[in-house]
């Protein structure tokens, strides 16, 4: 045993990956969030050591539930977990490390016979009898749907077989003649077509698949034998009547999953699950990362399973003993001293001394970065150090997360005069071999948690993060962007409404299997007024949408060949005449008076760019491209409207980014900007996020509403109207007649479409002169018109940000257990938490049920029937943290977002519309 001290995280990385060099490393962390920065950590220096299609790093995920807390797990880390499994069956002694938290080092796995036994090769010449193909993807907990778009799901049309397994990061398209798969092709979920193995390669018909489970509970007539003995077991233990399982025991022999499985797992293998150990090649060298902090969490779980199981079978549930699903902590401690370990402590009191890692941090330059804004130049601490690294003779190399943040660094750097050579491939065995006297820094492609200075080894590496601020990891599948018409589709019931590009408005009645000169194929069935029918073929769904109009109930359908949609398209077509006519003046005076032409970005603007914690999705780019370019269109020296674009896009999906790019571009011409916001709340959290975003700039923001003294809003004020105030975040009151601004170059108006009309008046003398940006996720029909028809620019953000995390929903029974424990867990994890009580007249008593629940919660009351500034307050003393739980009405469904409050329990969730329990899902 071998005992470390010292070092950061990527410092330790390199030094384990050194240490090890022909051996598999086996390394386990306290907790998920360390399992996964070590993982990367290894897989960035392991990257140019993996080989034969074996993965260089395996990372095997942990659920964050327990067996016993009546909710079901995370698919997306259930398939994670076994195509890890899979791999490491597969590849065995050829994957260079396998990380997992102590928390997955406890977890009991699938067995590695049913690895052996259910998983299959398939590719082009292999035979396949589609219906026994089918059954067993089934039993494997593969799902069959209509089109494939996610992990775990299958299709089966005519010859055509589609199939995304866990392993692969896109599914494969089997085309069969017979009972012979004549090719296999990779196929993109979102377009459907047929791609190459990678994004640029062409596609090819040799692709070949590993099938593996997508469920740990099989529904094989061995494992339903098995899962039926187990049930009838654990029912005997609580004494429950057989008649009272039959329904569980029913959902076995039909092989569907039911609410429950998950504390029954075990009795779905004969012979009860397996450890990870039996995954690991013999001669593997086991590394502890903090140990006191993973014998701490092996002893909480032990703890937090007796205490969950004992509630469990209080409340007569189905449910095996922990031990069934769990190693205990002893176990586990013995099955790790068993083998050749590294152990890594963050205080030592061994009486021998530790191998101590003596390296240089890097850490210190983000924080000088931030420091040099407006100074010397933001990156100025960092060619200072590329110069004295490269003085001392050593390899400097900086780890760039994508493509993109490389090709800003290098322009970045070119700038300042130094010489930067990019590289394609990974970070090499042997970094000293780059080394050029000529180049100040090496960009590779890769994310590290933390660089460091190694003097002794002649390197000096650096992430990317350390120059331009922390990014949210994003997992290793990128996020699925979603198919508008797919999902549409997936949407669609029997007896909907849709409108038909052609013939008008129509009721579908499902699809039906039709046979037109001898091809058979699938057609959408639409029923017109009268017998009328019209069947469309599914290649055409695009000519179809669902009606989103007014209630079904008052909507006459169209007649087939008939002139009622012709006549209803020339009303409507009227009206929007008649609003364009209203609006004729306004934009006549906007054309009548060229707007202000601000300057071409800049280093400075570069820069603020590079610090975007994201990288913007394709949607977000384009609308930042939009706005930029709208407000730089004068510059050529014809004459232009001022800017009028209305940025459109779902919560969370980016749209301030966009509004803070803009800013940046008109402070840095010397222009004041006015951001509007319909609440006091909201205006609080913009002045939060502009200032954190603006951090280091020379930029003063301030903002105006009733969470400031009338004093400190006459003082903004008169510092606006001199000119002294660059951002300006206000709400109605920005619109008074006493509010003025020096040069007012910019207005953002965040969801227009609460504002009344008196201030909507107001906004259109402001448009006369000065650019406009509107931000919503909700348009009004006139707003969401008027940019459809080109009188006002639009700009639509239609995809989530690749690095934003899944919102999980559980739907259950009001169980005052699961709420404690909910709000226990948020609490422990130093987050906080909305509890939405949208009844008025019950909420204190529903704050006292809290209060005697969680009593070391600090619980907040906030409704729109409060006085004047109290909500403002109880609002203010969530966002800095003075209350754990914020108990509200619907009222924080308006826009606010608080990174640190990460769960929402919405009670009586059947009193709300779907429209707002979306928008409370997305704060």
């Amino acid at each position: 045993m071998v005992g470390l001290s010292g070092a950061a995280r990527g410092a330790l990385g390199r030094a384990l990956v050194a240490g090890a060099p022909s051996r598999t490393l086996f390394a386990i962390t306290a907790d998920e969030d360390q399992a996964e920065e070590l993982a990367g950590d290894l897989g960035f220096f392991l990257a140019s050591r993996a080989k034969g299609g074996a993965p260089a790093v395996v990372r095997i995920p942990a659920d964050p539930i327990l067996p016993y807390d009546d909710l079901s797990p995370d698919r997306g880390l259930e398939m994670d977990r076994l195509a890890a499994l899979c791999q490491l069956h597969l590849h065995g002694a050829a994957v260079r490390a396998v990380v997992v938290s102590a928390r997955a080092l406890a977890r009991r796995m699938v067995p590695r016979a049913v690895f052996e036994r259910e998983a299959d090769l398939v590719g082009k010449g292999a035979t396949l009898d589609r219906e026994a193909f089918a059954a067993k993807l089934v039993a494997l907990g593969y799902s069959r749907v209509p089109l494939v778009e996610d992990p775990g799901t299958f299709a089966i049309r005519g010859g055509i077989v589609d199939l995304w397994c866990p392993l692969d990061e896109r599914p494969v398209r089997l085309e069969l003649f017979g009972d012979e798969v004549e090719s296999a092709r990779w196929f993109d979920p979102i377009g459907q077509r047929t791609m190459g193995r990678g994004d640029e390669a062409p596609p090819s018909d040799d692709a070949e698949v590993v099938i593996c489970p997508a469920r740990e509970a099989l529904f094989t007539e061995e494992c339903k034998a098995a899962a039926r003995e187990a049930v009838l077991a654990a029912a005997e233990r609580v004494n429950r009547p057989t008649s009272r399982v039959r329904e569980v025991l029913d959902a076995i022999d039909a092989g569907t999953p039911f609410f429950g499985l998950e504390s029954l797992l075990p009795g779905f293998h004969p012979g009860g699950l397996a450890t990870v150990f039996d995954f690991l090649p013999k001669d593997v060298v086991v590394y502890v990362d903090d140990t006191a902090g993973v014998d701490e969490a092996l002893r909480d779980l032990d703890d937090d399973l007796e205490r969950e199981h004992a509630a469990a079978l209080k409340r007569e549930e189905l449910a095996l003993p922990p031990d069934a699903h769990f190693l205990p902590r002893a176990a586990a401690l013995e099955l790790l001293a068993a083998r050749p370990r590294v152990r890594r402590h963050g205080v030592w009191l061994g009486t021998d001394e530790p191998v101590r890692l003596e390296l240089g941090d890097t850490a210190a330059i983000r924080a000088e970065i931030e420091a040099a804004h407006g100074v010397e130049g933001a990156l100025g601490p960092l060619t200072r150090r590329l110069d004295d690294w490269r003085r001392r003779g050593l390899t400097s190399i900086i780890a760039c997360a994508s493509p993109s943040a490389a090709d800003r660094l290098r322009r970045l750097l070119e700038d300042r005069r130094q010489a930067v050579r990019s590289h394609p491939a990974p970070f090499p065995d042997d970094p000293t071999a780059l080394y050029d006297p000529a180049i100040h820094a090496h960009l590779v492609p890769g994310e590290i948690s933390h660089g460091f200075v190694d003097d002794a080894g002649r390197l000096a590496l650096i992430s990317d993060e350390e120059v331009f601020g922390r990014r949210v990891k994003k997992r290793a599948r990128a996020a699925r962007i979603e198919n508008t018409f797919a999902t549409a589709f997936r949407d669609l019931n029997e007896g909907d409404l849709v409108v038909h590009v052609e013939h008008g408005i129509a009721k579908y009645l499902g699809l039906t299997k039709m046979q037109i000169r001898g091809v058979e194929g699938d057609f959408l069935v639409l029923a017109y007024d009268g017998a009328d029918r019209l069947y469309l073929p599914v290649s055409k769904m695009r000519q179809v949408q669902k009606f989103t109009g007014a209630s079904p109930d008052a909507i006459r359908l169209d007649r087939l060949g008939g002139s009622s949609f012709a006549l209803r398209k020339a009303r409507v077509k009227e009206q929007l005449l008649k609003m364009a006519a209203e609006l004729l003046d306004l934009y006549a005076a906007r054309a009548a008076n060229p707007g202000f032409g601000f300057a071409e970005p800049d280093e400075v603007f570069r820069e603020f760019e590079a610090e975007f914690p994201y990288e913007p999705t394709p949607d977000q780019a384009k609308a930042i491209e939009d706005v930029v370019g709208d407000m730089l269109k004068r510059r050529s020296g014809k004459a232009a409207a001022p800017m009028d674009r209305l940025v459109c896009g779902d919560v969370g999906y980016g749209k301030t980014e966009v509004a803070m790019r803009a800013a940046m571009l008109a402070v840095l011409s010397r222009k004041q900007v006015a951001v509007l916001v319909p609440t006091t709340v909201l205006a609080a959290q913009h002045e939060r996020t502009f200032r954190e975003r603006f951090k280091g700039y020379p930029v003063r923001i301030e903002a105006v509403s009733r969470m400031k003294t009338a004093e400190e809003v006459r003082a903004i004020l008169k510092d606006a109207a001199a000119g002294k105030v660059d951002i300006v975040v206000g709400t109605h009151r920005l619109l008074a007649a006493d509010v003025s601004f020096k040069e007012l170059g910019l207005v953002v108006v965040d969801e227009e479409q609460r504002f009344g009309v008196a201030h909507k008046e107001r906004l259109k003398k402001l448009r006369k002169l000065v650019d406009v940006l509107t931000l919503t996720a909700t348009p009004i029909p006139r707003t969401l018109h008027m940019s459809l028809a080109g009188v006002r620019d639009l700009s639509i953000i239609a995809t989530p940000p690749e690095d934003r995390r899944a919102i999980r929903t559980f739907v259950m029974k009001f169980d005052p257990a699961q709420v404690r424990e909910a709000v226990e867990r948020e609490l422990g994890r130093g987050g906080q938490v909305f509890f939405v009580h949208n009844r008025v007249r019950s909420i204190h008593a529903m704050q006292k049920f809290l209060g005697e629940l969680v009593p070391k919660a600090r619980i907040g009351v906030g409704h729109g029937q409060m006085g004047e500034g109290q909500l403002e307050k109880v609002m203010s003393r969530f966002v800095n943290k003075e209350l754990d739980v914020l108990l509200a009405t619907s009222i924080i469904e308006s826009g606010l977002d608080i990174p640190s409050a990460n769960t929402i329990i919405v009670n009586r969730a059947d009193h709300f519309g779907l429209a707002q329990l979306y928008q409370i899902r997305g704060r």
